[in-house]
């Protein structure tokens, strides 16, 4: 036993402290019945530690250095829990808990739970080659074996229950090891044998001869847990290896979890009952639970929202066809402006779709392949590093379109057939046609512009992304949809339902203002986007408002002067448009944005010249109003003759 500790407990204490730490010691089970003199020499190798509350004294799987006796304060005993990951609380413990003698006396180099302080907390601490020198010294193995087993008595009832009822692997061995006649069929499909190689083989050669450790902790500590006393049995039981790695000849390799249970007759030990659980199937099944539930949750999204889905799969026609022109560009060194912006624009429309849909990997995806063209923008660029950057997006894309696939090619032929409805329903007049005409022919075009879809699905799923939206931006917002819905060409549906998520986007997070900013205006908190469409002898018309900041033209201003500076080329229209006093004409230049950051919903100036540039396609036109201090109206008309 070190000398140190000693030592320095000698010089540094004084008799009213030694006496402090003796009485409470008496408290503790393992000492009580040592007399005074004992304790006193015990004392004399304890050192005091003192934590603030939130600290973790010991941490579960990290390395123990010694045993710990709460002298004052109150701690948590928290353990992980295998399936979350998270760690649960266990229990509380007070003055006269020690933590850290089931490690040191196993052996183990690691803590089985972590010990956090809730208060400031202090502790009398022995380091672990010293407490096992004292336990030598004063012979207390009889007190911590009567103590640890009255600990583990109700824990070993529910495990011996447990395993009666467990339907994976039960096997009985005698004791020298050898598997009896007892065992369950399930534990001949875990080790994937036949049943008659079990009976009369070696548990530890069937089991442990891939694991090293476990292999080891068996061979010592077996026999022994076998010829003890069955209440000192029950101790040595959790020495026994409770884990290991298993190679199945067929599933590869496994992760068993192990539990005991001695088999005892009268009042003597005649065996052990083992249970076997493979922690490897568990975990398996929780994740394809996991896959199977997300699944069920894209294909309701699909089947609730059909237009805004058949949206996302026209979108990501246009993008199969970026992507490959991308390819082409970066490969020839060969990159424009113009086409990035195009392409830009599709895949910011995909992410919003996808968000819609709930389908946020296939978001995440689209806003990395938007950082992607964001660099292609960027001057002096290293060509070789750029088309490592742009394999890498496009390969995490392809992997989220083929798990959409994955999914549709997994669903029911019952469920494809009622989506498959859903998605004709607003076009049944127009359906035999549609699968005879070409995509691309004149009569495909002049159907699309005689079909009418309803005004109100431009915005389904709305309300829903609002509420995501709002969670990130910290706000309070109602979507309505007022008015009657009115029937709109299918050529504008088309175009217009990806690009018009931009403009609620754009009045979330632009227009309407943070609870406390409206608070102080003397607004109610909580903000109104308004959507409504209408018809007249020749124009179809939508509306997009909110009750917001509105646009300030001086802001607009600065930042032009802003951009103006960093981008020339934009520069030159930039300033032409503030000559013909057309400030708000300069919100729909690409690239440009009032916005001081770049989120994941806006700030890279894209929105509203994706919105612009699909109405000019539908033959459409954009106007904006807007008030400082009540709102900002957008409004989009398209002539009904086309």
């Amino acid at each position: 036993m070190t000398n140190s500790t000693s030592s320095y407990f000698q010089e540094q204490s004084g008799s009213s402290e030694i006496d402090a730490r003796v009485a409470l010691l008496k408290e503790i089970s393992f000492f009580k019945q040592l007399d005074t003199t004992k304790l006193t020499e015990i004392v004399k190798h304890l050192l005091a530690k003192s934590f603030p509350p939130g600290i973790q004294v010991l941490t579960q799987d990290q390395p123990v250095d010694g045993v710990y006796f709460l002298q004052s304060g109150e701690i948590q005993v928290l353990v992980s829990n295998e399936q979350t990951g998270q760690e649960e609380l266990i229990t509380h413990g007070y003055k006269g808990e020690c933590f850290g003698e089931m490690s040191t006396l196993r052996g183990e180099m690691k803590a089985s739970a972590t010990i956090l302080t809730t208060m400031s907390s202090r502790f009398l601490y022995i380091a672990r080659d010293d407490f096992l020198q004292l336990v030598k010294e004063f012979n207390l193995w009889p007190q911590f074996v009567n103590v640890l087993a009255s600990r583990l008595e109700q824990t070993n009832h529910r495990m011996t229950e447990v395993m009666k009822h467990l339907k994976q692997g039960m096997v009985q061995v005698d004791t020298k090891g050898i598997i009896t006649g007892k065992f369950s069929m399930g534990f001949v499909r875990l080790i994937g044998g036949e049943a008659s190689e079990i009976h009369g083989n070696s548990f530890l050669k069937l089991v442990f001869s891939d694991c090293d450790n476990a292999n080891k902790k068996w061979k010592d500590n077996f026999s022994l847990a076998i010829m003890s006393n069955p209440q000192q049995a029950e101790l040595i039981l959790n020495l026994l290896p409770t884990e290991c790695t298993f190679q199945h000849p067929v599933n590869g390799e496994r992760i068993f979890k192990i539990s005991y249970d001695l088999c005892t007759y009268q009042k003597k030990v005649i065996g052990m009952d083992i249970g076997l659980e493979d922690v490897t199937r568990v975990r398996e099944l929780a994740q394809k639970s996991e896959e199977l539930e997300k699944e069920k949750s894209i294909i309701k999204e699909i089947y609730t929202k059909p237009e805004t889905f058949r949206t996302l799969l026209m979108l990501l026609e246009d993008i199969n066809r970026d992507l490959q022109l991308a390819n082409e560009a970066v490969s020839s060194q060969n990159l424009s402006k113009e086409d990035t912006r195009i392409w830009f624009g599709h895949m910011h429309s995909l992410k919003g779709t996808s968000h819609f849909l709930r389908l946020d990997e296939l978001g995440s995806a689209a806003h990395q392949m938007e950082n992607v063209y964001t660099r292609f923008n960027e001057g002096n660029q290293d060509y070789n590093e750029l088309r490592n950057f742009f394999e890498e997006g496009t390969s995490n894309l392809n992997k989220q379109i083929e798990y959409i696939n994955d999914i549709l090619l997994g669903m029911s032929e019952q469920t494809r057939k009622r989506l498959t409805a859903e998605l004709v329903m607003s076009k049944e007049e127009t359906e035999n046609l549609e699968k005879v005409l070409d995509k691309n022919s004149p009569a495909m075009e002049i159907l699309l512009k005689a079909k009418k879809i309803p005004s109100h699905k431009l915005v389904e799923g709305w309300k829903e992304e609002l509420e995501r939206i709002c969670q990130n931006l910290s706000k309070k917002i109602i979507f309505r949809v007022m008015g009657e819905s009115i029937p709109l060409p299918g050529n504008i549906y088309d175009t217009m339902k990806a690009p018009l998520i931009h403009l609620l986007r754009n009045c979330a997070e632009h227009g309407i203002e943070t609870i406390e900013e409206r608070k102080r205006s003397g607004k109610p908190s909580v903000g109104l986007i308004t959507f409504s469409a209408d018809l007249s002898d020749d124009l179809y018309s939508i509306h997009i408002q909110d009750n917001g900041r509105g646009i300030s033209r001086d802001e607009i201003l600065r930042k032009a002067k802003q951009v103006s500076q960093n981008d020339p080329s934009l520069g030159q229209t930039i300033e032409q448009l503030i000559r013909e006093n057309r400030l708000l004409a300069i919100l729909y230049l690409p690239g440009f944005s009032t916005s001081e950051k770049i989120t994941e919903l806006s700030g890279r100036g894209v929105g509203l010249d994706v919105v612009q540039r699909s109405t000019v396609e539908a033959n459409g036109s954009i106007s904006m109003k807007t008030i400082p201090g009540k709102g900002t109206k957008f409004t989009l008309c398209f002539p009904r003759q086309q």
